[in-house]
């Protein structure tokens, strides 16, 4: 369907924003191409040079008599004094008054915007009431929509926000750096030009960029890391012993864990998905909830061979406040916990990640971190573009003096003349007719042969200085990003936007950028570890997609860009759950499920699924016909449960056969920790969809008898072979 919009509720808060800063922007860098000049005469004015000489009792007079005595006597030609009592006299030559101009241009323009985007931060906080560093708390974090800013160096403020919209808006029009957190904590976007301002930030809130799946880099949870896991409520360390899961060491504090002691050391491993997997390489085998209880019988593995189709042994790091982690398994929707008599179970109830009671300790703690692998890759980027600015600014606070002499110098402006048959000669014949025959006393080719005979004043040379260390720091800092992305465009091989297509965006991790106006990149990774990697070391607009074309997070400074970007990839901000409006199947619907491999509906018959009803279109449903009919519930998390009002169940998998046998349920009375009723919605191309489990890592199949089942093998949800055409479906809206 084309979309046509009948409301004029487009962005206009942002564009309003936008447009402030880059009014702000223009309108000081056109105050600072004005002013410069004259407040530079006015301050030597003021200090005692005009144009009937160095008045009595001013810093000119003493600055004067300095430089007599320092030299015998006398004030030397091209000396401070001198340039300056020049200037006081007969104000700046052209060429001093176009570098004041062009410094004070820069100047004004980048102050005026920051002031722009504070006024706009400003009217937010005081609307909202940002807390400072000092103030926040445990409370102000979570549960709300957090907008976290740096407003000046190490002034780090905690915005609070009621919805997602609000937190998205503040973010779009506030000009500092700033990080955005959903009300668990985690990391959304960031914003700003400044990586040293977003490590602040992120310091300050515990957080850190979002390769870590769930929104902050958990306290030495990183996959590929060894840990121990130390429950401060109970003094223990949970332990594997064979197959058990317990925590039968005995009492401990989280640093006195003995070196030989290897049964509580587990080795986190990445197991897709955002979650992470325990295992322990002295027994092969990896932790697991098996309904109220942990332990390890799922069978010896080796850190790596974790199956896709294991979902029991994943678990969500969640930040449980005050340094502590929480593990969260989302097949069972379950905590685990050490309890009073020391057990490791599930069974303080169920619960989503996201709401951790403050009250429960025993799900609560401590990693003590084995290994010392730490963001290496990140403070690499990090200091290559900080280290890539100061060298810059070096090289242009230096540099530039002696480029604009040598290049005055090139044109002929020398030590004894001008040179004939030079720019300058040319120059000076032109000034000459214009002017009567003579060169005009401080015009442009006077002063420029002034600078190629004695050099440039201090007070020039200065203003060069500074100007060169602003551009020269600009320029390197972009070079050093540019480089960063260079190396990883030659590594990953991003394709323009002609060369995209469905395969370049479904099925991997993918950073989409714009390099230059118009120029979208698409750079494909086969992890997300990859693309988070590459997204913090770009430099320039970016968005970060999962392998279903989810937008993930956003980055850089320009909002236009990233409109581009979205038109170019077809997408837009995450506020659709599994990143794209599948039709048909939004929740409250009522649908029909029709395999057009097979040309049959799936129908629900007492606690069997099965396609009995016999071939038919997807058109061709009869009315009467109430058993293929399934309400789309949202099931939380993503995800959509289909019940049956006929027969008041639900469809659930059950390993590889589907069914409905988990009981007699209103389409309101989902229980939290259904975990086999729950099904991610996938894009499965020409308009139909597909059904993935995300417990057990399986679509949903009709095969070649009718049965409905899920034998085609555990598949991730972004990985639906082209080939397979029996998990594909067509969705017939019947509300």
């Amino acid at each position: 369907f084309e979309v046509r919009p009948l409301t004029a509720a487009q962005e206009l808060a942002d564009d309003a924003a936008v447009v402030t800063i880059a009014a702000s922007a223009s309108v000081g860098g056109v105050i600072g191409l004005f002013a410069a000049g004259p407040a530079v005469t006015a301050t030597i004015a003021g200090m005692g040079f005009g144009g009937t000489g160095i008045a009595a009792g001013t810093t000119a007079a003493s600055m004067m008599s300095a430089s007599a005595i320092a030299n015998g006597g006398g004030v030397a030609v091209a000396s401070t004094v001198a340039t300056l009592q020049s200037i006081g006299a007969v104000g700046l030559s052209p060429l001093a008054a176009t570098g004041c101009a062009i410094a004070g241009a820069v100047v004004g323009s980048t102050v005026c915007s920051l002031v722009g985007g504070a006024a706009v931060c400003a009217y937010w906080a005081a609307c909202k009431g940002g807390t400072s560093t000092q103030q926040r708390s445990h409370g102000a974090r979570h549960g709300k929509w957090m907008v976290v800013t740096e407003e000046g160096i190490g002034n780090i403020r905690f915005y609070p926000f009621e919805t997602e919209a609000e937190s998205c808006q503040f973010f779009r029009t506030c000009w500092c750096s700033r990080a955005r957190l959903d009300p668990s904590g985690k990391e959304l976007e960031t914003g700003g030009w400044n990586p040293l301002a977003i490590n602040n930030i992120r310091r300050n809130y515990g957080g850190s960029s979002s390769n870590s799946r769930n929104g902050f880099r958990a306290r030495g949870m990183q996959p590929g890391s060894v840990v121990a896991l130390h429950s401060p409520a109970h003094n223990r360390f949970i332990r594997m012993m064979g197959d058990r899961v317990d925590t039968g060491g005995g009492n401990m504090g989280a640093s006195d864990l003995p070196e030989d002691w290897h049964s509580e050391r587990f080795t986190v491993v990445d197991a897709g998905r955002g979650e992470v997997a325990l295992h322990s390489s002295t027994h092969g085998r990896f932790v697991r909830m098996a309904g109220e209880s942990l332990d390890a019988i799922g069978g010896t593995k080796q850190a790596g061979e974790l199956p896709a189709d294991w979902g029991s042994e994943r678990f969500t790091v969640v930040d449980a406040g005050n340094g502590m982690v929480a593990l969260h398994s989302r097949c069972h929707n379950r905590f685990v916990r050490v309890d009073e008599n020391g057990q490791v179970d599930s069974k303080g109830g169920v619960r989503d990640a996201d709401a951790l009671p403050d009250a429960w300790q025993w799900e609560r703690f401590e990693v003590r971190p084995l290994t010392a692998a730490q963001e290496l890759a990140d403070d690499a980027a990090v200091v290559t573009i900080a280290a890539s600015a100061s060298v810059g600014g070096v090289i242009g606070l230096f540099a530039a003096g002696p480029a604009v002499t040598a290049t005055i110098a090139g044109m002929g402006f020398g030590g004894t003349g001008i040179a004939a048959g030079t720019t300058a000669a040319s120059m000076m014949s032109a000034s000459a007719i214009a002017n009567g025959g003579g060169v005009a006393v401080a015009s442009t080719v006077a002063t420029l042969q002034s600078i190629g005979a004695v050099g440039l004043s201090p007070l020039a040379a200065t203003g060069c200085a500074i100007a060169g260390a602003v551009v020269g720091s600009t320029v390197c800092s972009l070079v050093g990003g540019a480089a960063v992305c260079a190396y990883w465009a030659a590594c990953k091989g991003g394709t323009s936007t002609q060369q995209r297509s469905h395969g370049a965006r479904h099925g991997k991790w993918m950073v989409v950028t714009e390099e230059g106006i118009g120029n979208i990149r698409f750079y494909p990774f086969e992890t997300e570890a990859e693309s988070c990697q590459f997204f913090r070391t770009c430099w320039c607009s970016r968005a970060r997609l999962d392998p279903s074309g989810k937008e993930l997070e956003t980055g850089g400074w320009n909002p236009l860009a990233i409109n581009n970007i979205r038109r170019n990839y077809g997408g837009s901000s995450s506020n659709s759950r599994n990143g794209f409006r599948a039709r048909g199947m939004q929740p409250g619907s009522v649908v029909a499920l029709h395999s057009p491999a097979h040309n049959r509906f799936i129908r629900m018959m007492g606690d069997r699924v099965d396609t009995g009803g016999g071939n038919m279109g997807a058109s061709d449903l009869p009315e009467d016909w109430h058993s293929e009919r399934f309400t789309v519930v949202d099931a939380g998390r993503g995800e959509v449960a289909l019940h049956s009002s006929t027969h008041g169940r639900f469809v659930r998998m059950a390993g590889e056969s589907l069914d409905a046998i988990g009981g007699t349920k209103q389409a309101g009375e989902l229980p939290a920790d259904w975990g086999s009723e729950r099904f991610t919605v996938v894009d499965a191309g020409n308009g139909m969809v597909a059904l993935h489990s995300r417990c057990h890592n399986r679509f949903v199949r009709v095969d070649e008898n009718g049965q409905v089942d899920s034998k085609g093998g555990v598949r991730d949800a972004d990985a639906l072979p082209d080939a397979w055409q029996w998990e594909r479906f067509e969705v017939r809206p019947l509300t």
